[in-house]
């Protein structure tokens, strides 16, 4: 979307009425990330003004994309509900700080989370970076990741979302619609690999459990940019 002179007014009313007991808000310092394929991102600085001192938060704001999005059905309120949870787990997340659904101000739906500070490695690590570090990074991803699928459902009130049942139809569903979307021919490895996976299909688990849709290095496996495909499944 084009940030002008006038979505940042609307911006700056919206966020002056969340924070609410302010003397005054202001928006600094947006600046658009230029990385990533399934949300479009901005990395601005949320300045609120209380007896007469400036409080700086310096802030994300993840906006719904255009539709048909990479990953369909894109729930933006989906993710900002998993992100409250995650605040009272193991899991490293961003707080979610405040939700916008209707679309009303930017024109399209957003979420505003905090910044975490760190280097993001989107295709490959940067000359220098040791072998310890991606060793470690790796590591990292996988506890990650398992402090993910430990999430207590119950105590974080996310077993309202699904009851994972049939989280395997859904995801295999989902990227043969995809497939058959963007094909442009015949593509029968792909036809038989679709095949084999809907008659190979397991029987679901009966532990349920919060999954990631998603994880790869480049955004890292917790929900620092919330996957929209994260879900209940078995």
């Amino acid at each position: 979307m084009t940030f002008d002179l006038e979505a940042g007014e609307r911006l700056t009313a919206w966020l002056r009425a969340r924070v609410g007991d302010a003397d005054d808000v202001r928006v600094e310092g947006v600046d658009r990330v230029d990385f990533g394929h399934s949300a479009e991102m901005m990395v601005l600085t949320v300045v609120i003004v209380r007896d007469g001192r400036d409080i700086c938060r310096d802030v994300v704001l993840r906006l719904r994309p255009k539709p048909p999005a990479l990953l369909e059905p894109y729930d933006l309120p989906r993710q900002f509900t998993i992100l409250r949870a995650l605040e009272i787990t193991r899991v490293r997340a961003p707080r979610a700080l405040w939700l916008e659904d209707t679309g009303e101000v930017l024109g399209r739906p957003f979420l505003v989370m905090e910044r975490v500070a760190g280097e993001v490695y989107e295709m490959e690590s940067p000359a220098g970076v040791s072998d310890d570090t991606v060793a470690r990074m790796c590591r990292s991803m996988v506890e990650q990741l398992a402090a993910i699928h430990s999430v207590d459902l119950a105590a974080t009130g996310l077993q309202d979302l699904d009851d994972g049942s049939d989280h395997l139809v859904r995801e295999l569903d989902h990227w043969s619609a995809e497939m058959d979307r963007v094909k442009r021919g015949n593509l029968p490895a792909l036809e038989r690999l679709r095949r084999g996976l809907r008659e190979t299909m397991p029987e679901p688990s009966p532990r349920i459990t919060l999954v990631h849709g998603d994880a790869k290095l480049a955004t890292s496996p917790s929900p620092t940019a919330p996957s929209a495909r994260s879900s209940i499944g078995r």
